[in-house]
């Protein structure tokens, strides 16, 4: 009651430190740097592992399992979960709020390199990716023309080249990209038929394909870097490669020389796509520069 009564008296005391702290708040509210997209800690690792060539039971048992047990015995750790599929072996680590993400990742890679050890030689070393707010996109560009798709993407790419030397741009990512490789496809029979390995065909193409230093050359006052280009520049150059030869036999039409042309097929082709990328337009700009609908034709 006494509170009441000294608030009555003093009412205009009252009002002027009510106008005082709205004044303060307002002021506050104006002056304190904001943020739309700020960056926030997200408890989240993945360990993803490729194995080329294993299917998803072989490689549950050889590389999700290793990890997971490696991983299991980290403090902190809230929630492991696995999806194991033909070659590819995806781990998701999360963490409690309470540990520090810098301190998480670093537990995360130690234990990551220590099953490193148990892995087949063969599989790829694990990637440890740190979820992140800031990796996701803050402008989309999206690229249309009458071009065909390899020929866009060629134009995507030298936009990605002037767009990453900007001042703030931290990546740019092409989603829908069409690009070319070099496929060898492989005749097993035939290849079983003169009692080769897929190894051999393997280690013949990439001991022909390399590009060796030969070292210096110094003339006069001048040093010179000397290399070897042993690196394919053409698809058919590697259908010339020999993969096998009797013993002391290495002409061209030497009778029992294996090319790799009579063992697989090489096709200049363009990569699996990963990835699409659509755009509907409702609206274009005119010559005036107002938005025009599109009618459905």
């Amino acid at each position: 009651m006494n509170l009441t009564q000294s608030t009555l008296k003093n009412r205009t005391a009252i009002l002027m430190l009510g106008l005082i702290l709205t004044l303060a708040g307002v002021g506050s509210y104006v002056s304190i740097p904001k943020e739309s997209n700020p960056s926030i800690d997200v408890p989240y690792f993945f360990i993803t592992t490729l194995y080329p060539g294993i299917g998803p039971v072989d490689m549950e048992s050889l590389v999700t399992q290793v990890l997971e047990r490696e991983l299991q015995g980290i403090n902190g750790v809230k929630e492991i979960r696995s999806t194991t599929q033909e070659s590819v072996s995806i781990v998701v680590v999360e963490f409690d709020l309470s540990v520090p993400n810098n301190e998480a990742s670093q537990r995360v890679r130690e234990r990551v390199d220590l099953a490193k050890a148990d892995l087949p030689t063969d599989a790829e070393d694990p990637i440890v990716i740190e979820a992140s707010i800031d990796d996701f996109p803050v402008i989309t560009i999206n690229l249309a023309a009458d071009y065909s798709l390899y020929n866009l993407t060629r134009i995507a790419e030298r936009l990605q080249d002037e767009l990453e030397i900007l001042s703030g741009i931290r990546q740019v990512d092409i989603i829908g990209s069409l690009e070319r490789e070099v496929q060898v496809n492989v005749d097993l029979n035939a290849l079983t038929s003169y009692n080769l390995a897929l190894g051999q065909l393997v280690g013949a193409i990439q001991s022909q394909n390399l590009t060796i230093p030969g070292g210096t050359v110094d003339v006069d006052r001048f040093s010179y870097l000397l290399r070897v280009s042993g690196e394919f520049t053409d698809p058919k150059e590697i259908e010339n490669i020999v993969i096998s030869a009797p013993e002391g036999k290495f002409g061209e039409n030497e009778p029992g020389l294996v090319y790799l042309r009579d063992v697989a097929d090489v096709v200049y082709d363009f990569k699996k796509r990963t990835s699409y990328a659509q755009l509907k337009a409702f609206k274009v700009e005119d010559e005036s520069g107002k938005l025009v609908e599109i009618g459905d034709a």
